[in-house]
């Protein structure tokens, strides 16, 4: 109880940040309000000059006036027919604002100068979008595979003694924290078909994940799960560049090698770009678990019930190469086993940081090079005690992890990249209690 008093203090801190956020973005938009009308003065008493110009037509798309952005740019090219960087803003304006054709000829038109690395990464990005656009049917999504290694990935005890029930328990060799080394593959991808009606499509998401271990093959881990369902435009009611959809969702799992549970619900989801450099989604599911035993978990079946999750982020992108953001989740699950149900929620910050490097070795130099660091927490609380280790208190779980990731660049929209990520999670459970760190390398490719 009290954990969940301090969670609130910190909401409402974080309500009250978000408050002085709001009033510190309203000055900020009064601020470029006003830059806007000095540039626009200055801009009509000098019309060749192209350096203001061009900053006046800059200011006015972090405004969203994306209309006086594209008249400036196209009277821009009279002056200077070409200038490259004027075009792939006029690429990135039409492209917003849906004029695909429009965008697509001056993305040709661009493309056939010589451009530094970066904006030739820039502009691949605005051609693969084109593309989507331009296709009513449309698959995206990436790949990665690799090899991992845990120090406890079996979530051991990492104590010689444990208490349960008040009485002192040695720890055996099969609950103990142990080490291993697994192989990894994921896969995500995403379909989409235009329904030609003012930007509303039918989506459709498939995820794979699968992990086999070494040593510990009870741990092998093999998933799959879809989910399907409709995403209409919100500018029909007043908000532009806003998407909600609805989906039904089902999974299955195996664990050990054996079939573990399964999953079907239905859900919502919300993505938006209230302002040119902010953007949120958010995505919430209702479930119903089934769990089977196998010979490794041999009473899971208790864990049947139901399940309600909720994920959320915002990010904030500070310049073209750093964006930072925000993360909260929720979960709520009502098992069969009163000491199987919980509730949890999350709070996780993340920063991600770009850099186009030189060409080198099998390393390209037409996409950046990225360095993201994530860390976050979140509390766990059961809603009755598990007979087995503690008759009288319920479990409760405060779990914490910071973690980094660098990608490289390689031929063919292939990246190269090293993971690590500590976590501990603490309890009044000394079964539960435990620490694991993680390293993985591997490659991933986007399409």
């Amino acid at each position: 109880m009290v954990r969940f008093v301090l969670m609130l203090v910190v909401l409402a801190f974080l309500g009250a940040k978000v408050g002085t956020a709001n009033a510190q973005i309203t000055t900020a938009e009064a601020a470029l309000q006003a830059r806007q009308s000095q540039l626009l003065v200055a801009t009509l008493n000098d019309p060749t000059n192209l350096d203001i110009a061009f900053e006046y037509a800059l200011v006015s798309t972090q405004l969203g006036d994306f209309e006086a952005a594209i008249s400036t740019l196209e009277r821009m090219l009279i002056f200077a027919p070409n200038l490259a960087r004027v075009k792939l803003e006029l690429v990135a304006l039409y492209y917003r604002i849906g004029a695909i054709e429009k965008a697509r000829l001056y993305a040709e038109s661009v493309a056939a100068q010589d451009l530094p690395p970066e904006v030739r990464a820039r502009l691949n990005a605005y051609e693969a979008g084109i593309d989507r656009q331009g296709q009513r049917f449309a698959v995206s999504g990436f790949a990665s595979a690799g090899m991992q290694f845990q120090t406890n990935p079996n979530s051991g005890i990492q104590r010689g003694q444990v208490i349960l029930n008040n009485v002192s328990f040695n720890v055996n060799d099969d609950a103990r924290a142990s080490s291993d080394f697994n192989t990894f593959g994921l896969v995500d991808l995403t379909a989409t078909y235009d329904l030609y009606s003012q930007g509303d499509y039918i989506e459709a998401n498939f995820t794979s994940f699968n992990t086999t271990y070494v040593d510990q093959s009870r741990l092998n881990y093999n998933y799959a799960g879809v989910a399907v369902g409709p995403t209409f435009q919100l500018a029909r009611f007043g908000l532009d560049n806003a998407f909600a959809g609805l989906f039904a969702s089902g999974g299955i799992v195996a664990l050990g090698n054996d079939y573990y549970s399964n999953d079907f619900g239905i859900g919502a989801r919300l993505r938006g770009q209230p302002l040119p450099r902010l953007a949120f989604e958010s995505r919430y599911e209702l479930s119903a678990v089934n769990y089977s035993n196998t010979p490794n978990y041999p009473t899971i079946r208790g864990a049947t019930g139901v399940r309600f999750q909720s994920r959320s982020r915002a990010s904030y992108t500070i310049n073209p190469q750093l964006l930072v953001g925000v993360g909260w989740s929720s979960a709520i699950v009502d098992a069969r086993d009163n000491f199987r149900s919980y509730k949890q929620f999350g709070l996780s910050g993340f920063a991600s940081y770009a850099l186009f490097g030189p060409r080198m070795g099998i390393f390209t130099d037409d996409q950046p090079w990225r360095f993201s660091v994530n860390f976050g927490g979140l509390l766990r609380d059961f809603d009755g005690p598990d007979p087995a280790i503690n008759a009288n208190s319920s479990q409760e779980d405060n779990v914490y992890f910071v973690g980094g990731t660098i990608k490289a660049p390689l031929p063919k929209q292939l990246s190269a990249f090293v993971a690590s990520q500590f976590r501990q999670q603490y309890s009044n459970y000394d079964t539960r209690e435990f620490s694991n760190f993680t390293v993985s390398a591997g490659l991933e490719r986007r399409f």
